[in-house]
């Protein structure tokens, strides 16, 4: 069943991206907006209109920089004489900050910078003077590097993994290579390598590594020892930033509004007390695409990016793996934060203390798409929420994540918090699928398979569950110290523990409420209850094998038949592992059995996205509401998909489904928005106009 929930994820994931690709490249506005967006994307200069400046470092001092002959030897002469509509050719070779030939910088000065300007595009990776053709560009054949390590005296420092030798306390651990991530003897480096404050789109930086800034000083050099952006929004495309070091944001620092747009940029192997790779603060809120954010670490918090203070990036197609942190976030942390992050990778991040893949501290992120996989963490090994804020988490997988305290692949934590939680799997995590302490959630349409642990365990946390399925876990669902869940059409079979204990679910002070739900096949119970005489579930038009079990309180309408799943075995033969197949096969007593208004409101699909309600002729109805009636289960029997304007999937397209579209009307996400629904009718990737005429097209109920 996990093979077919997952295929037919992936692919809609993938349309979804390539819708929204298209839908962006067609949103761009602008003349000069739209040129330098072409410029960044398709890593060549436009030459038309433009004013080349040439730069090589092989070039004698004195050129004045009007060709590759007489190219200037320092960027920083480029950069004086550039004005808007310039565009700086850089050759392969290495640029410091404090050199130049007017003698505007001073030798070893910390405080220069590569100072980006608006209108000025700076081009990497040519191969200069030294080539028969020095016009011919690779940024990967001919290095650009723009390098802090002003005496050229860094040392590389041997070490083992995690060490105290790498000055673990600032975040400087111990690389895959045997080697500090950050290099020794750099106390004179420069603060900012690169400077983008005050600049718009306008400013390019295309093609170059970045490198060995040591931003350590007091504020604001002690911010972005790569690039440091204070109110500035250039567009960085093409670009390495690594071996870079500071308190605040490594890599890159954005603050004070700043927004650039990062495009296939490498942010590897930087380190700072928080935000190693990047760090976002003060209502900033850049743009991130088909980056890769590879061992950063922390030696606080944001081992990959931290947000903070209001800082909302939009993060899509990125990869975070193998950053770390000694507290929360080892691929991202955020703190007052609300980014959107589609389609991203987190793989082999580690924290600390929580949130290995992400943490998120009263901050209400959306995730959609994405993959934790491998994460690790004490609490939260794939993601963690902890204290306010409402998080949106939709079409994600958590696969292999650790939490040696609990929450392997998901955790939320604190009295108020309320995440939703939509069409996610949580696949072979440890310890725990999901926890929830002091948290409430509303998880719908998602997949618990295969945890060290339960599948979900609340503790003091009374979430709202429905078309879930829960198979072959440690346990399906644990409700300790008054919790008290809502579990409505969910499906529990092949979960066991190793001891006398649990199974299907177990209440140890709880008193959850059970409605038209499957418990079959779990082991050693169905559901069981500690202490009946006060953990008393009520359970009410469900089937559970061999009856309800002492203390649970028999709301009506319950029965012990077989429900008839498809597969119990699955394609390994074997009940009780991931491939079972739990769909209702025909007959089954379940069918059209459930209770109507026990259904959450807004919820219109069962766990593979078909109709939640829909009729079988061929079964007696034994269940109440107005036809069609509600199955049992997860599965809804013989329902396919709705149909593309019928929105809320009751069969017309009518002012509900305009109502739904209307509410996500100009959402570049609308997953994020409606995961329940598909307001993007037409798949372009966003909620417009032409969705709304798809609607008018087939209006078949009242207007």
């Amino acid at each position: 069943m996990f093979e077919l929930v997952a295929r037919r994820w992936s692919v809609a994931l993938r349309l979804r991206s390539a819708a929204r690709f298209l839908k962006a490249r067609r949103r761009t506005v602008g003349w000069a907006a739209r040129l330098v967006t072409a410029m960044a994307l398709a890593g060549t200069p436009a030459s038309a209109g433009a004013n080349p400046i040439y730069v090589d470092d092989d070039a004698p001092v004195g050129g004045d920089g009007t060709s590759w002959a007489a190219a200037f030897k320092h960027l920083q002469d480029a950069l004086a004489a550039a004005t808007p509509g310039d565009e700086i050719r850089v050759a392969g070779g290495t640029y410091t900050p404090d050199q130049d030939a007017t003698g505007k910088s001073a030798p070893g000065d910390r405080a220069a910078t590569f100072q980006l300007k608006n209108g000025v595009a700076l081009w990497g990776g040519y191969a200069g003077l030294a080539a028969p053709d020095p016009d011919l560009r690779d940024i990967v054949l001919h290095v650009s590097i723009l390098s802090g390590d002003l005496a050229s005296d860094d040392i590389p420092l041997p070490c083992t993994q995690d060490s105290p030798d790498c000055d673990g306390a600032l975040g400087k651990l111990c690389g895959d290579n045997g080697l500090c991530i950050i290099s020794g003897n750099n106390t004179e480096n420069s603060y900012h390598v690169i400077t983008g404050s005050g600049t718009d789109a306008t400013a390019l930086l295309n093609g170059f590594t970045i490198t060995a800034g040591n931003a350590n000083g007091a504020a604001p050099f002690n911010r972005g020892g790569g690039m440091y952006n204070e109110t500035g929004s250039p567009m960085v495309a093409e670009c390495t930033f690594s071996g870079n070091s500071a308190t605040t944001g490594g890599g890159v620092d954005n603050v004070f509004g700043s927004n650039p747009k990062v495009t296939n940029c490498r942010i590897m192997g930087n380190s700072a007390f928080v935000g190693g790779g990047m760090a976002n603060t003060v209502n900033s809120g850049p743009s991130l695409t088909d980056c890769s954010f590879h061992g950063n670490s922390a030696g606080n918090s944001g081992g990959g990016i931290a947000n903070a203070s209001n800082s909302s990036p939009v993060v899509s197609n990125c990869t975070f793996d193998r950053n770390r942190t000694t507290q929360s976030g080892g691929g991202v942390v955020n703190f007052s934060s609300d980014p959107t992050v589609t389609n991203c990778l987190f793989s082999g991040n580690s924290a600390g203390n929580s949130g290995g893949g992400m943490a998120n501290t009263e901050s209400s992120p959306k995730v959609s798409g994405c993959r934790f996989s491998n994460n690790s963490a004490i609490n939260g090994g794939g993601l963690i929420n902890f204290s306010g804020g409402s998080p949106t988490v939709t079409y994600c997988t958590f696969t292999n994540n650790t939490a040696r305290a609990g929450g392997g692949g998901m955790y939320n934590y604190y009295v108020g918090l309320r995440p939703k939680v939509n069409n996610c799997t949580f696949i072979a995590n440890s310890h725990d699928g999901m926890l929830n302490l002091y948290s409430n959630p509303t998880v719908t349409n998602c997949f618990f398979a295969g945890n060290v642990g339960p599948g979900m365990r609340n503790d003091h946390g009374s979430p709202s569950v429905s078309d879930c399925a829960f198979s072959s876990n440690g346990g399906g669902m644990d409700n300790v110290r008054d919790s008290n869940p809502t579990v409505t059409n969910c499906t529990f079979s092949g979960n066991a523990t190793g001891n006398s204990r649990g199974g299907g679910m177990y209440n140890s002070g709880s008193r959850p409420t059970v409605n038209n739900c499957i418990f079959w096949g779990n082991s050693p119970h169905e559901i069981f209850n500690f202490d009946p005489t006060v953990d008393m579930p009520t359970v009410r038009f469900s089937a559970v094998q061999d009856g309800l079990s002492p203390g649970t309180i028999d709301g009506g309408s319950n029965i012990d038949a077989d429900p008839l799943f498809v597969n119990t075995g699955g394609s390994d033969g074997i009940p009780g592992t991931e491939d079972d197949d739990l769909r209702l096969g025909p007959g089954s007593p379940c069918i059209d059995a459930g209770h109507n208004g026990a259904v959450p409101l807004g919820v219109t699909t069962d766990i593979l996205g078909n109709r939640r309600f829909y009729d079988d002729p061929a079964t007696q109805d034994t269940g109440v509401g107005l036809s069609p009636i509600v199955d049992m289960g997860a599965y809804e029997f013989g329902s396919a998909p709705c149909a593309g304007a019928d929105l809320d999937c009751d069969g017309d397209v009518d002012l509900r489904d305009f109502a739904t579209l209307q509410g996500c009307f100009g959402a570049i996400d609308p997953l994020a928005c409606n995961p329940t629904a598909t307001p993007d009718v037409d798949g372009s990737g966003q909620v417009d106009l032409h969705d709304h005429a798809v609607l008018e097209a087939n209006l078949t109920g009242p207007r």
